[in-house]
């Protein structure tokens, strides 16, 4: 068996590196995780599946007797990720303990995971700070005050899904889980590949076992493609206006093409959405003509009738 504290080390330094040097508020971010907009039969597990889940403690929050089963999109990404062992052939038994290892503190680690050399490095690099306040800082602070102070709560006591499904939704870092038949698993992150932060004894060690890869960066994306435009742009804020239009777009009926014509920033300016519409009378064209006044309207006709309308809308995105 691969032993794997040294390589979940790197990988824990290297999220935490990512989360300081993000911008973002952290913190802010995480609260629009919490939220629980979705239902049971949006994640398309079917019932007696999901019961028999929760009869074996696999989810994350147990069903109030009574009362509507709600998800946030934490416990959204985790159904799915069940889903997505079970169909690897993992048994319950391993997918249980793999679920409590992200509660029991899934980085912890015997020797101090985070040095204040480490985070004076990361620190130091950011332009606005000043090098004496800094030191000053280090020497007053303990590792644990800083890091509660820029990183959500949560983080350092078990709650670990929630910060790599907050890592990969904002900060776009691409995340996969390693898991063995002993329910052990490692966080594998691929950047770190491309950045040379893997020794290549840990790589040979890493790779020298089998084990099942399951990526949390396809999962989620899963996760996102069921949820509705509000939720990804009220709530998780991951859309912006334009992109929340074109998804709008995208998913109405009838749609035969999405268009979208970009300025010369490269920025997305105009969409232009195609619809093929069968019309068997004229007075179908007419109604067309008086709902939809500014788009432009293609006739077909067979033997003097109307058989098909094409119609497209043009919508200024920006």
């Amino acid at each position: 068996m691969v032993d794997y504290k040294d390589i979940q080390h790197l990988n824990y330094n290297s999220l935490i590196k990512r989360a300081l040097k993000s911008g973002d508020n952290m913190k802010e971010l995480k609260v629009r995780l919490e939220a629980k907009p979705y239902r049971a039969v949006e994640t398309g597990i079917p019932p007696k599946v999901m019961a028999d889940w929760n009869r074996h403690d696999l989810l994350l929050v147990k069903p109030e007797k009574n009362k509507m089963h709600r998800f946030s999109i934490t416990e959204f990404v985790w159904v799915k990720l069940i889903e997505k062992m079970r169909q690897q052939g993992l048994p319950l038994k391993v997918i249980k303990e793999f679920k409590d290892s992200l509660h029991d503190d899934f980085f912890e680690q015997e020797a101090e995971p985070v040095s204040k050399s480490f985070l004076k490095e990361q620190l130091s690099a950011m332009p606005w700070v000043d090098s004496a306040i800094l030191n000053r800082f280090l020497k007053e602070k303990s590792i644990n005050d800083m890091l509660t102070e820029h990183l959500p709560e949560g983080v350092l006591d078990g709650n670990v899904l929630e910060l790599l499904v907050l890592l990969c939704l904002y900060l776009k870092t691409p995340i996969s889980f390693f898991l063995y038949h002993s329910g052990e698993a490692i966080v594998f992150n691929s950047l770190m590949l491309q950045d040379g932060m893997y020794r290549q004894e840990d790589i040979e060690k890493l790779f020298s076992s089998s084990f099942v890869s399951i990526s949390l960066t396809e999962v989620l994306s899963e996760v996102l493609l069921l949820s509705d435009v509000d939720i990804l742009h009220g709530q998780l804020k991951v859309l912006s206006d334009m992109e929340a239009n074109v998804l709008d777009a995208l998913r109405e009926d009838e749609v035969s093409s999405v268009v979208i014509r970009f300025d010369k920033d490269s920025q997305m300016d105009l969409m232009e959405v195609k619809k093929v519409q069968k019309a068997e009378r004229e007075v179908r064209l007419m109604d067309l003509m008086l709902k939809d006044g500014y788009e432009e309207i293609t006739v077909k006709t067979q033997h003097g009738k109307i058989v098909r309308c094409e119609n497209t809308r043009k919508v200024k995105l920006k």
